[in-house]
């Protein structure tokens, strides 16, 4: 197995070049409100995005499709086994203020993952926090309202 740059060098190369990431928006049928889908955030533990509401996912590894890495990123972020991931499209990315104090961009290969409403999670630790949601929050990073608005959700308060 290939494995990532070296942590030595990944400021530079990073700061340099755009790291392809393989992300996912987990989606459910609403049961409980009067919404028709929820989709899951995770309040992020590190830079960047710290303490922000945020898409999962991670890099893609030497060697793997962007399905493959959207995989192990939710295996490896909210420990489960997914049964269906479809492909959204790409989201170029800026990242500021990362633990190496370099900005950088990234161009997401994102996914939609439907679960059953009561999916099980084992969040991982670059996860303080995981939440349903029902409209995109004016809030939320720019990232993260571009991804959700390709999926189809809106700004609008869900009326009963």
């Amino acid at each position: 197995e290939r494995a990532f740059i070296p942590d030595d060098i990944w400021p530079t190369v990073k700061q340099w070049s755009v790291s392809a990431t393989a992300d996912f928006v987990v989606t459910r049928k609403a049961q409980v409100t009067c919404g028709p889908f929820q989709f899951l955030l995770a309040k992020r533990a590190e830079p960047p995005w710290e303490g922000q509401w945020f898409i999962p996912g991670g890099r893609i590894k030497p060697g793997e499709t962007s399905g493959q890495a959207c995989r192990r990123n939710i295996r490896r972020e909210l420990g489960f086994e997914p049964k269906e991931i479809s492909y959204v499209g790409e989201i170029p990315a800026y990242n500021p203020d990362s633990p190496e104090g370099v900005d950088w961009f990234s161009l997401w290969h994102l996914y939609g993952v439907p679960v059953e409403f009561n999916q099980v999670f084992q969040p991982n630790q670059e996860n303080l926090e995981l939440k349903w949601f029902e409209k995109i929050d004016p809030s939320f990073p720019e990232p993260v309202r571009h991804g959700l608005e390709m999926m189809g959700f809106d700004y609008r308060s869900v009326t009963c």
